[in-house]
């Protein structure tokens, strides 16, 4: 479970192997084990669904699994974590960096063209496992005044990012 005042980074998308699942857990294993990392990782969709993917050997115990959530609860979750990471090694579209766009996160990405189409976003480039441990050093590291938190505990509320949130999507459906 998240403790509030845990930090975490967020997965959120599909779970198929164009979106590089493997790295993203060998990153927070290594990261964990040899860094004592402070940050938690957590995915959308169950533990079950990502152990069934090619290449997944091992989920750090420092995951949490959500399940499936609304719309409501994934923004209220995205609007809490220190960021967004994404390692899709393809995308069409890129809905998942829009909605982490909309809440001002950093955002942990591969190189990928379509991301750097969505105005806004705060990219952190990912090339390889070493450098996405250095990202979640930097963002552990951060002040709280930049992580963009909001204060919508527990549920998310109406407010201005949702009409921010929903102006981001609807440019770009």
């Amino acid at each position: 479970n998240i403790n509030e005042n845990q930090d975490f980074l967020l997965y959120f998308g599909g779970v198929d192997p164009r979106k590089n699942i493997p790295q993203l857990f060998n990153i927070f294993k290594t990261y964990n084990k040899s860094h004592g990392g402070k940050l938690k990782l957590v995915c959308t969709k169950t533990k079950e669904s990502y152990q069934q993917l090619k290449g997944v050997t091992h989920i750090p115990d420092e995951v949490v699994f959500l399940g499936e959530i609304s719309n409501h609860e994934l923004m209220n979750h995205i609007s809490q974590s220190v960021g967004v990471i994404y390692l899709s090694e393809y995308e069409g579209f890129g809905r998942p960096i829009m909605e982490a766009t909309a809440f001002g996160k950093p955002i942990l990405v591969k190189n990928l063209a379509v991301y750097k189409e969505i105005e806004g976003a705060l990219l952190i480039i990912i090339e390889d496992e070493k450098s996405g441990i250095i990202a979640l050093l930097e963002l552990e590291s951060m002040p709280k005044s930049q992580k963009c938190e909001l204060d919508l505990k527990p549920k998310f509320i109406q407010t201005n990012n949702e009409s921010t949130f929903t102006k981001i999507i609807e440019k770009y459906i």
